[in-house]
């Protein structure tokens, strides 16, 4: 009975102590759990949780300005100019408004007095999906202008507003309604693409218009290629530049600029396009480019019909070229000056700006030479205003569409290039010349290639 009783009470000991150890392992195991749960719970909510850095800038930006004849609006009053703002999305903005430059273009009724071309234009840059899809509203309106304007349409930003579905803010000096006309005969546009890209880019934007078959550029482009032959000898570049007809004056003096880009500056150009690193390539292309159009020593051209030299430019700076010398480093600005110094301390001299119309139609003959540019470029004593003496060429005011622009004022800060001469251009995909209806077409294939190359 002993025996019995000793054995029960050391299992019910035994049984206790199992108890005790065993709530104390729960306990424990518990704890320690819970520590790692911890652990691991903070570290899942901190991988979780990105790191907040600010965007970085954008690398590419475009824009889009379409003019056209076939849409004229009226503008009674020559001091103030017409325009309406369309809020797009994301906070994007285009405008509606006139084309100052622009001259009445019949004095038959019933187009007499409807003086102003027509012209759209995009705020600021756009990305690739940003571009393609205001083109459609863009294209929208010329359509419905075009057919509804006829023998004439009063336009408000109320109405407009209705039509797009946003917001449309019209200037505070627009009269209470606009009046447009189209002609039925005319569905032209005349677009002008700008280009927000880094420097180095810039030679691809030449290679593009070659492409295209920009006349302007392609004969530009073939001076600086040594492999193509010059299409008069020395004799017939000589006899044109005596000829009595001005036409024939001017060719001559084309022709015996692309000789001079072939003889006497081949080196510094082969410098520029085989060793030259990609940003002093950009910007020794655009200052080799106005040069060849701009500083050309031509006579005063016989068409006067938009004032200024840009007419003759396929491809312009918005800002002034003297901002993007100074966006360079210090290794890029000493290579420029060892490739342009040289030459332009022997020949800057030589080569005088051609003369142009200002916004009264008379004739400026400036006597700025290529010299005097360059100084002006690369020296911000020599600057006139803090600009380069062609932003804007001497004569024309600070809305001259012409390196008037900072570069700093857009938080991109790029270069801002502004591509002209599209309505001489066939749209890709066999659609003809740029019209009302195939404008998208044009937008849509040079946004595919611009924010494709690298």
């Amino acid at each position: 009975m002993l025996y019995f009783l000793l054995l029960r009470i050391t299992c019910k000991n035994l049984f206790m102590n199992f108890c005790l150890f065993f709530i104390l392992y729960v306990g424990f195991h518990s704890f320690i759990c819970s520590l790692y749960s911890a652990e691991g719970e903070e570290h899942l909510k901190a991988s979780a949780i990105p790191a907040i850095t600010a965007a970085p800038p954008p690398q590419k930006l475009m824009g889009i300005e379409i003019e056209t004849s076939a849409i004229k609006i009226h503008s009674p009053d020559e001091d103030n100019k017409i325009s309406f703002t369309i809020d797009h999305l994301a906070g994007k903005k285009w405008m509606i408004e006139e084309d100052t430059s622009d001259a009445t273009f019949s004095e038959n009724p019933p187009y007499a007095g409807f003086d102003r071309n027509l012209e759209l234009k995009t705020i600021r840059g756009f990305n690739q999906i940003e571009i393609q899809h205001v083109i459609l509203p863009m294209k929208d309106l010329l359509n419905y202008f075009h057919a509804s304007a006829r023998p004439s349409l009063q336009i408000t930003a109320s109405g407009l507003s209705a039509f797009f579905g946003t917001i449309v803010t019209a200037e505070s000096t627009n009269p209470p309604e606009v009046s447009i006309k189209s002609k039925e005969d005319d569905t032209s546009v005349r677009p002008q693409i700008t280009y927000q890209l880094p420097l180095h880019l810039l030679p691809q934007v030449f290679e593009r218009l070659r492409f295209l078959g920009h006349e302007k550029v392609n004969d530009f482009l073939d001076c600086l290629d040594s492999s193509v032959p010059l299409t008069f000898g020395e004799a017939e570049i000589t006899a044109k530049l005596q000829s009595r007809l001005l036409i024939r004056r001017n060719v001559g003096h084309d022709q015996k600029l692309q000789l001079f880009f072939k003889t006497d500056i081949a080196e510094a150009i082969h410098n520029v396009t085989h060793r030259s690193s990609q940003n002093v390539k950009g910007f020794c292309y655009l200052f080799f480019y106005y040069w060849y159009v701009i500083f050309n020593n031509k006579e005063n051209p016989a068409d006067d019909s938009e004032p200024g030299p840009k007419k003759s430019l396929a491809i312009l700076s918005r800002v002034p070229i003297s901002q993007l010398f100074d966006k360079l480093n210090l290794e890029e600005k000493t290579e420029v000056h060892n490739v342009l110094a040289p030459i332009i301390a022997l020949h800057g001299a030589d080569f005088r700006i051609r003369g142009y119309s200002n916004y009264d139609a008379h004739t400026i003959f400036s006597p700025i030479t290529l010299q005097d540019w360059y100084e002006s470029v690369v020296n911000p004593a020599a600057r006139m205003n803090g600009a380069d003496l062609l932003s804007p060429p001497p004569g024309l005011g600070d809305d001259y569409s012409m390196g008037t622009l900072d570069i700093d004022a857009d938080s991109s800060g790029l270069p801002l290039i502004e591509v002209r001469g599209y309505a001489t251009l066939t749209v890709d995909g066999g659609f003809g010349m740029p019209v009302i209806n195939n404008v998208e077409r044009l937008v849509q294939n040079e946004a595919a290639w611009f924010f494709g190359i690298h």
